[in-house]
């Protein structure tokens, strides 16, 4: 049984790639929410690529910080 019957699209839940994550994110600020985990589906498997997934990773989301 799923928890969520009524979703349809699980990309409402787990966005898939940066826009999507910044729309979602956007909605959840919008709804009122200021504070926010996100982790990456697949781990980076180096320092190496940490390092540039963190730095497309601030790219990306730091504008939506108030």
């Amino acid at each position: 049984m799923s928890r969520r019957p009524d979703l349809d699209d699980i990309t409402q839940l787990v966005p898939q790639g940066w826009l999507a994550l910044q729309d979602s994110i956007k909605r959840f600020i919008d709804a009122g929410m200021s504070k926010f985990v996100v982790l990456p589906i697949v781990e980076p498997k180096t320092a190496h690529e940490w390092v540039d997934h963190l730095a497309v990773a601030a790219d990306q989301l730091l504008p939506l910080q108030n």
